[in-house]
């Protein structure tokens, strides 16, 4: 079984950062929660914006339980050929409790400053609703129901990483972590 390293974090805290030097790095394999969204929305012709991705899930947790996406990461997980897997996007209890038993599995939490996230998101406009989002707006988003079981979850990590800083800070960190796993 492969080295399963999960990320927690909030939006924009620097996840997608974290697992890209992971997989550049160690040759990771990446899944990611929001990625399955994505597939679907874009079968049926959707724009991928926050809040179709949020409905999406809502739906599909709903109707075939809270764990639904979670069976498919860990499918797409078992399926890896390589001997690292990174997941993106953990969010919910629900998200790891297949893992969390598991040995190779280890939750790292990238942690940020909401002044630092909020300048990132409407910087980089990921999802066509961020560019012109406010603080006020930012916030709320914190507080929706994708967002509100990730610093529970977070506060349960293994690993706590602070992406406040530098890129170099990052992956000196990440590299941190890696020499322990490894």
């Amino acid at each position: 079984m492969a080295l399963i390293m999960g990320f927690v974090g909030p939006i924009a805290s620097g996840k997608d950062a974290a697992v890209d030097y992971i997989k550049q790095k160690m040759g990771a394999e990446v899944f990611g929660f929001s990625e399955v969204l994505k597939d679907i929305l874009q079968l049926l012709y959707l724009p991928a914006d926050r809040d179709k991705l949020i409905k999406l899930s809502e739906i599909l947790r709903g109707a075939f339980g809270d764990d639904i996406l979670s069976k498919v990461i860990v499918a797409r997980a078992n399926n890896a050929k390589s001997a690292v897997v990174a997941i993106e996007g953990i969010r919910r209890w629900a998200d790891i409790e297949i893992l969390k038993d598991d040995p190779n599995f280890h939750l790292i939490s990238i942690e940020t400053d909401p002044r630092i996230r909020y300048e990132r998101i409407t910087k980089r406009s990921e999802k066509p609703d961020d560019q012109n989002k406010t603080w006020e707006e930012f916030l709320a988003d914190n507080q929706r129901s994708t967002e509100v079981a990730i610093q529970e979850l977070a506060d349960k990590a293994e690993f706590h990483v602070d992406n406040s800083g530098t890129m170099e800070d990052l992956y000196k960190q990440l590299d941190e972590v890696m020499l322990h796993l490894s």
